[in-house]
């Protein structure tokens, strides 16, 4: 039982990392229009890639430590292969046009979850 409440505690942390933190990540962030996904989408694509590259890092990176199988998974889904990746993210990237009022982590977080399984599991 203790290990199983370590790994929940865990995950409670790496959850607000990756949706707190990656979200701007400053209190500002809470303020409406502030840190939204329609706001990214006002960046060049360089930087929206850059942003969904270290969101898919850090969510591998957390994955790793509570589930391997689902870090593999996510590795494999989100390759080092360039051609891979300017497909996923002009993927993710349609996703986050429909969803202007999200958060883009939580955006990309339930894309990892659908391809891959809730984290914490």
């Amino acid at each position: 039982m203790m290990r199983k409440s370590k790994r929940l505690a865990s995950f409670g942390l790496a959850a607000w990392v990756v949706l707190g933190g990656l979200s701007y990540g400053t209190p500002a962030s809470a303020a409406p229009g502030k840190g939204t996904t329609g706001e990214l989408l006002t960046f060049d694509r360089s930087a929206q890639d850059y942003f969904i590259r270290l969101t898919m890092n850090t969510a591998i990176m957390i994955a790793a430590q509570i589930n391997k199988e689902q870090a593999q998974c996510v590795a494999e889904w989100y390759p080092d292969d360039p051609k891979v990746v300017r497909k996923r993210n002009t993927e993710i990237l349609r996703i986050m046009e429909k969803l202007p009022e999200t958060y883009p982590t939580a955006v990309v977080i339930s894309i990892i979850q659908k391809e891959c399984g809730k984290f914490g599991q």
